[in-house]
């Protein structure tokens, strides 16, 4: 997938340098992602019409290579400057067009949704 990506490496997801074996299971060596995770921020927080936009933005570039990204955990979305880097692409499906409009409407909302109830969550603890 990175190679079908390479263009993307560094931008909307981690450079991939290759690949290793480590106690015999197979393993990438990626770039260090200098970002925080969209679940781990501290105060202020990105307010959650801009990680929508973020994540919109996200979807719409994999969207381009005729993918979908399906790992929806906050903690794979880091945010790096003005936008998002996307980790963990064990989730990442190529689909037609509609079915992809489909899965990045449906997993914007959700995901939307996650991260207001974590910031209200984190409003409440503090």
């Amino acid at each position: 997938m990175y190679e079908r990506l390479l263009s993307l490496q560094g931008s909307l997801i981690p450079k991939c340098f290759g690949e290793t074996t480590v106690h015999g299971t197979r393993a990438l060596i990626l770039s260090e992602v200098d970002g925080v995770e969209s679940c781990n921020q501290k105060f202020p927080c990105l307010e959650p019409p801009e990680f929508q936009r973020r994540i919109e933005e996200a979807f719409a570039e994999l969207a381009k290579f005729g993918l979908a990204y399906g790992d929806l955990k906050l903690d794979n979305f880091l945010l790096v400057g003005d936008r998002v880097v996307i980790v963990d692409l064990e989730s990442v499906w190529e689909d037609t067009p509609d079915e992809i409009e489909y899965a990045n409407e449906t997993h914007v909302e959700h995901l939307i949704s996650m991260y207001e109830r974590h910031l209200d969550g984190m409003s409440n603890d503090g």
